[in-house]
């Protein structure tokens, strides 16, 4: 369907003007309130996050006072237990004896054929007892004098007389006495 104006040519000229300029107004009012809304909305949030940015400023301002002294204080508690401990543990490290030495230089002494089955340590007799077997009576005899004759690392060695009872499997057991110098580190 075809719409059909019978005014006049000037008049439809000034109609279509008329429409295109109201258009044109009512486009820049919608514009200029909506701009207008936009602004104070964006006012209002900047308002507010600024008034939230102080108090956190002094929230956080305050809290830091607090907790440096809170935190400084338990911070040097903890050192101090920490210290005392890792201080606790090199103590008895210290004072415990250097098994490991004195092991090692024991077994340097003994003969290839012999077996140690066990050894125990006493740390207030600052003794080893040590059990094995021998194939011969000899290989026990040549333990005992190569323990003996380690003066600098022993102090004594028991030499009961089951060790040496039997000529072949002997089940033999030592108390060695050690030297202080070989369980210091």
């Amino acid at each position: 369907m075809k719409n059909i104006n019978l005014l006049p040519k000037a008049k439809q000229q000034e109609l279509e003007y008329e429409t295109l300029f109201r258009g044109i107004v009512r486009f820049l009012e919608v514009a200029a309130v909506t701009f207008i809304l936009v602004f104070l909305g964006q006012f209002a949030i900047w308002s507010y996050l600024r008034a939230e940015e102080v108090n956190l400023v002094g929230d956080i301002a305050q809290l830091k006072v607090i907790t440096d002294k809170q935190d400084n204080a338990e911070l040097k508690g903890q050192i101090r237990e920490i210290n005392a401990q890792i201080t606790d543990f090199k103590n008895l490290l210290d004072s415990t004896p250097a098994w490991s030495k004195a092991i090692r230089t024991l077994v340097t002494h003994v003969p290839q054929n012999i077996r140690i089955g066990n050894i125990s340590a006493n740390v207030e007799k600052k003794q080893l007892e040590i059990r094995g077997y021998s194939p011969t009576r000899e290989s026990v005899i040549d333990f005992y004098n190569a323990v003996r004759q380690d003066t600098d690392n022993f102090a004594s060695i028991n030499y009961p007389l089951e060790n040496v009872a039997k000529p072949t499997d002997v089940s033999f057991s030592f108390t060695i006495v050690l030297q202080d110098s070989l369980l210091k580190k």
